[in-house]
């Protein structure tokens, strides 16, 4: 499997399951799935900037891609923590 594309698959898993961890807000599931959105937007991070000297310029688009949207579910993710998991906390 193209290592670019693992990268884009990682952006796109974690991009999916940060918008479906707002559905069961204040559940467990919630809690999974922001756990799994953090992993999977870190790894799609790491892997776009490993693998970024090794690959053709055609296909850089993926890698570029997997670094911003891995970028935007942490931000999100920093966000969500502090309105929907730290009030389920107290």
């Amino acid at each position: 499997m193209n290592k670019n594309l693992i990268a884009y698959i990682l952006s796109v898993v974690a991009i999916c399951t940060y918008m479906s961890h707002f559905w069961w807000a204040g559940t467990v599931a919630a809690s999974v799935l922001w756990g799994i959105a953090g992993a999977c937007a870190i790894a799609s991070i790491y892997h776009s900037i490993a693998v970024r000297g090794k690959t053709e310029e055609t296909t850089k688009w993926m890698l570029d891609a997997a670094f911003v949207l891995g970028c935007i579910v942490l931000i999100g993710l920093a966000i969500s923590a502090s309105v929907l998991l730290v009030p389920a906390i107290r």
